[in-house]
C-alpha cells in the first residue's frame, strides 16, 4: 500500500502549483474540460478527465489546487496514520482530514476510523495555507 508521501512524490502535483492555466495544460498535456465547480464558482476549474485530475485557479489564473481522483491509496486510516507522521496537527472534519503544514487533504466517503474504503481524491495545496 502507498504511503501519501510515496503517492506525493510519485504524481508530482506540487510542481504545477503556482503555474498559470496555459502551463499547467502544457504540463499535463491531455484533453481538458473546463467547467465552474458549483454556479457560484469565480473561477473555472480545468477537468482533466482521462487522469483523473481537476485543477483550481486563482483569480490571477495561477493553479492554487490540484485534486487527483486516482489515488492508488487504499486505507483511509493508514493514509491518514501516514499523513500525521508528517503533520501532528492534521484536522479530521467529517471525511476530510487536511494538513496545513503538508499542503494535503484527503477525502474518503467512509471517514478514517476504519480501514475498511478507500481514499476517493487527494487535494493538494499551498503548503501553509489555512484558508481552503
Amino acid at each position: 500500500m502507498k504511503s501519501i508521501i510515496q503517492y506525493l512524490i510519485e504524481t508530482e502535483c506540487e510542481n504545477l502549483l503556482g503555474k498559470t492555466r496555459n502551463e499547467v495544460r502544457q504540463i499535463i498535456n491531455s484533453k481538458v474540460i473546463e467547467f465552474k465547480k458549483t454556479p457560484d464558482s469565480k473561477n473555472t476549474t480545468d477537468a482533466f478527465d482521462d487522469k483523473g485530475i481537476h485543477v483550481y485557479y486563482d483569480d490571477q489564473g495561477n493553479c492554487k489546487e490540484i485534486e487527483n481522483f486516482n489515488v492508488g491509496l487504499k486505507s483511509p486510516k493508514e493514509t491518514l496514520k501516514h499523513l500525521r507522521k508528517s503533520d501532528k496537527k492534521t484536522k479530521i472534519d467529517q471525511n476530510v482530514a487536511t494538513s496545513h503544514k503538508t499542503g494535503v487533504a484527503v477525502f474518503s466517503d467512509r471517514g478514517f476510523k476504519s480501514s475498511d474504503g478507500t481514499v476517493d481524491s487527494v487535494l493538494i495545496f499551498k503548503r501553509g495555507v489555512t484558508n481552503l
